[in-house]
């Protein structure tokens, strides 16, 4: 009879009694809107392992992120936004009659749930385990698109019309750079506060560092990317870049270019939202 070494054994009895499931890595999502509903799925080495396809979708969808409870999220342009555990998708929250054009989202670090509204200029919170709609707020002027969270843990978002960017700090939101890019997608910070917004027509992300008041000016710089669109913050807080016209996920390779990461299935074209996150729950967890 074969022995166990310790480590090995205590798993095996943790199976037995049902309080661990098979580990779990965290993947890349990316929303396509080449058709409706669809989403891809890459591991963190960028090779596709499967396309997840949100239900009776009638339109494409725009958002993604991935939950502290580690389910996926999709805002549906048709104005639900639909969570996946891993198995199934089902409706989250009761809805709102207002909520006809779900863009993006973004958890906060208070654990709820916020989506864009992308052309009525608003950013619902709903709660992050119900899903009841907790408040409005007005933001920007039309168009209110990549909502994101930051490494810093604050939420931005991009005014696409007014070429602004916003951020919400302490339930506030407030715009925080308004010029040095032409019309974009997404915005996002890392730990430090420095803030990254695609443009895409000039096939850059432009990096706006804050100064010691914590104001932004002009530009600090900017990272080539192929037509950047949705960003995330991937393994080893390396960013990465849904390019729009590549059909292609690229990396951060040094501190002024992102190199092809991981190439999309030959019928998926346009990519919207990205994100990084483990998908499927640990039953100790719950």
């Amino acid at each position: 009879m074969f022995r166990l070494f310790p480590p090995i054994r205590a798993a095996v009895m943790l199976l037995c009694m049902g309080l661990l499931t098979a580990v779990c890595h965290a993947d890349f999502f990316v929303a396509v809107t080449s058709e409706h509903g669809v989403i891809l799925r890459f591991d963190d080495q960028g090779t596709f392992v499967e396309k997840l396809m949100v239900p009776d979708a009638k339109d494409a969808c725009r958002g993604v992120t991935v939950g502290p409870d580690h389910c996926l999220y999709a805002a549906c342009g048709d104005g639900r936004v639909m969570r996946y555990d891993g198995k199934s998708w089902r409706v989250f929250g009761p809805g709102h009659a207002e909520l006809k054009a779900t863009r993006s989202l973004a958890f906060g670090a208070d654990g709820h749930l916020y989506v864009s509204n992308g052309p009525h200029n608003q950013i619902f919170t709903l709660d992050g385990k119900t899903g009841a709609v907790l408040g409005i707020a007005r933001v920007g002027t039309q168009n209110l698109v990549g909502l994101t969270n930051g490494l810093d843990k604050l939420l931005y978002v991009v005014d696409r019309e007014a070429t602004t960017v916003y951020r919400c700090k302490d339930g506030k939101w407030e715009a925080i750079i308004t010029k040095g890019f032409q019309p974009s997608h997404f915005a996002t910070a890392d730990a430090s506060g420095t803030v990254y917004v695609t443009n895409l027509s000039a096939n850059t992300i432009v990096k706006y560092v804050p100064d010691a008041n914590g104001v932004y000016g002009e530009p600090a710089g900017t990272i080539s990317a192929f037509s950047p669109n949705g960003l995330a913050w991937g393994p080893d807080k390396t960013l990465y870049v849904a390019c729009v016209y590549g059909a292609r996920i690229q990396k951060q390779k040094t501190p002024d270019a992102c190199a092809d990461f991981a190439a999309f299935p030959k019928e998926y074209q346009w990519p919207e939202a990205l994100a990084y996150g483990t998908l499927g729950v640990n039953k100790a967890e719950q």
